[in-house]
């Protein structure tokens, strides 16, 4: 989509429902506006460097103006035109940036705003990975590097290690969407602790009222807290993730 981008347009426009659009600027050729379906709008350049296209992300809305989007935009450009690469260029500082300032930013932007279990992806990452690579940088993490930590984490517990994979697979992917790295070293190696068995256990009567009685033992918070499990079924991570404002009326939970 391209228009003459106006202060009123970048202000009102929104995405179409679980889209994202982009609006290209005719006054500034390569300028463009991304809108996401949250309503978040970003500054992006779009040029050609060595043939290849590019995609630098100049900053947010509004903390920068369309004005003066388009006074960076040509800022740039002057940059590609004397044979430069703002992207790249961009890229190299941030890849200098190590795993633990990726943990940082993955959980603040992308983890709590949109999981109800970032608290478990936190704890994992501090338990199970940053010990190990705290210090590093991105890009000097590499496949071997993914696989040695993987398979210490194996020998002690094979499905925390698939669940780790899976995780890291996600923080690398966050870091290629955010021009942090180029490819993710998890690829593929998300089954490392062995192949998982669905459950088909399931407690008789007995056995959970027997559960149930038991827990009259136990500390008041843990007591109800596995008391309610056992009555709405419900997963861990949205158990001790129960928020006041999810409990609409008495006696009903919206997730």
């Amino acid at each position: 989509m391209t228009e003459e981008l106006t202060d009123r347009l970048v202000k009102t426009i929104a995405a179409p429902a679980g889209k994202q659009l982009d609006i290209y600027d005719k006054k500034v050729t390569g300028l463009a506006l991304r809108v996401s379906p949250q309503g978040r709008r970003t500054w992006n350049l779009l040029y050609r460097s060595a043939g290849r296209k590019r995609r630098l992300k100049l900053a947010t809305y509004p903390v920068m103006s369309l004005a003066d989007a388009r006074k960076a935009a040509l800022t740039r450009l002057n940059e590609v035109a004397n044979g430069k690469d703002p992207a790249a260029q961009k890229q190299r500082e941030r890849a200098a940036e190590t795993f633990a300032d990726l943990v940082t930013e993955y959980l603040e932007k992308w983890a709590r705003p949109r999981k109800r279990t970032a608290y478990e992806d936190e704890r994992i990452l501090n338990r199970d990975v940053l010990p190990s690579w705290r210090n590093r940088r991105i890009d000097d993490i590499h496949r071997r590097d993914v696989r040695a930590l993987l398979e210490r984490i194996a020998d002690r517990a094979p499905i925390m290690a698939n669940r780790c994979a899976q995780l890291l697979s996600k923080v690398f992917n966050y870091a290629i969407e955010h021009e942090l790295t180029e490819t993710n070293p998890v690829y593929r190696m998300t089954t490392i602790g062995g192949k998982e068995r669905v459950r088909d256990r399931v407690l008789s009567p007995e056995e959970i009222r027997a559960v149930w009685l038991a827990l009259d033992q136990e500390p008041a918070k843990e007591r109800d807290l596995f008391r309610l499990g056992l009555l709405t079924a419900a997963r861990r991570g949205e158990l001790l993730g129960l928020a006041w404002s999810e409990l609409t009326e008495p006696g009903w939970w919206t997730i």
